[in-house]
């Protein structure tokens, strides 16, 4: 007869499996929409004026709607491995059950305070006797913007109160900007970011960095970055990116 595993050791293993889970959904994240804002990026520059075509918003939302699947099932495998992992270990490993707190964290669940930044950005207040779409902000911008904080050690972002998490999905919808499958929101958009301040700044300020490219090339609005006690909710969606 197999011997059963020690609760401290399922746990243990369980975590690892967690991790991984963890890192595969993040790094999926990162490059599609690095991906994805690089297509875009390209539509703009090689046209200021270009306006998405059906068939290309099409490619984009299917393209959207697999990936937030495929991230799903992994974070439901996620969710079922954890609760199994911290019922093994209600009484035998405390310790442990602290690193399944920081899962929960990083997966978005809990809310969380600390240091950090904050800061707003906004269209461009420029003039303009015609509609240009470089002089306002887009969804891949704000993807931008998130793949930016992440790449300079954010911990945890929100935008407009909204949790970014590995599911979240930015897609514009009209004037506004829908986030997590369900909420609009429209600028100012208001970033806040927990993780080392100054990493994080400079990550967004370098010299020909992403907010150099859009205040002296598309003259959008970004405020000064404030650097300090940050508290952000929860996500506060369901496992589908829907309101309960």
């Amino acid at each position: 007869m197999p011997q059963k595993l020690n609760p401290r050791v399922k746990l243990t293993i369980s975590l690892t499996v967690i991790s991984a889970i963890l890192g595969l959904m993040l790094s999926t994240q990162y490059k599609h929409t690095r991906a994805t804002a690089q297509m875009q990026a390209q539509v703009l520059t090689a046209d200021p004026k270009a306006k998405y075509t059906a068939e290309q918003l099409k490619k984009v939302k299917e393209e959207n709607m697999q990936l937030e699947a495929s991230i799903e099932k992994m974070r439901k495998q996620m969710f079922d491995i954890e609760k199994q992992a911290a019922d093994a270990g209600k009484s035998n490993a405390p310790e442990l059950k602290d690193e399944l707190t920081k899962y929960k964290i990083m997966a978005g669940l809990l809310p969380v305070k600390g240091q950090g930044i904050t800061f707003t950005v906004s269209d461009s207040q420029l003039e303009s006797g015609s509609y240009d779409p470089s002089r306002i902000w887009h969804d891949y911008d704000l993807r931008m913007l998130v793949n930016e904080l992440y790449l300079g050690g954010a911990e945890a972002v929100t935008i407009n109160n909204n949790r970014v998490t590995t599911t979240t999905g930015i897609m514009c919808i009209g004037p506004t900007v829908m986030i997590n499958g369900r909420q609009k929101i429209a600028p100012p958009f208001e970033f806040k970011a927990i993780g080392n301040p100054r990493m994080m700044s400079d990550a967004l300020t370098v010299q020909g960095g992403v907010f150099d490219a859009i205040t002296t090339q598309r003259h959008l609005t970004v405020s000064k970055i404030k650097q300090g006690p940050v508290i952000l909710p929860p996500y506060t969606g369901d496992f589908n990116g829907l309101s309960k």
